[in-house]
């Protein structure tokens, strides 16, 4: 499959994110198309590519500024008063502090994803990202769980 043209930013950055397999290209198109939607008044759009842009900023190994990107993003999502902005934004920014924040984070990221959880109407895919959130904050908050995996391992005897 080509990578779609240049023109199509948002096409382009789904494309690098789950095809390419570079991701400060991820970054780059990412911020340029969100720049791009800002300054035309795009604000969903300008949501949307952000959150393209704090994920891969956790994932090169600065989740501090990847949660700060969401956390600015989140406010501009909450303006528009829309679920699906609000609803992603936040399951993204849960998905930046469980996966790679301190286990401190995980409470958060548990509040995040449940409001996504109990969002009426939500893209399917933001739904699963939730409960993927949802089942790892959990594992990581438990200090017995390796305790609890030797004990579901299959018997030695």
């Amino acid at each position: 499959m080509p990578p779609p043209p240049a023109g199509s930013t948002s096409r382009g950055v789904y494309y690098s994110r789950l095809l390419g397999s570079d991701p400060w290209h991820t970054l780059a198109i990412s911020r340029q198309g969100s720049d791009a939607f800002e300054q035309a008044g795009s604000t969903r759009n300008y949501v949307f590519l952000n959150n393209f842009t704090g994920i891969v900023q956790a994932e090169l190994g600065d989740p501090d500024a990847g949660a700060a990107t969401m956390r600015r993003v989140l406010l501009v999502a909450q303006k528009l008063n829309e679920a699906s902005p609000c609803s992603r934004t936040g399951v993204c920014l849960a998905f930046i502090l469980c996966f790679h924040g301190p286990t401190s984070a995980c409470d958060e990221a548990i509040q995040l994803a449940d409001h996504t959880v109990k969002t009426r109407g939500i893209n399917s895919i933001y739904l699963g990202m939730a409960h993927d959130v949802l089942g790892h904050a959990h594992l990581r908050k438990r200090p017995d769980r390796r305790r609890e995996r030797e004990s579901r391992a299959p018997s030695r005897s």
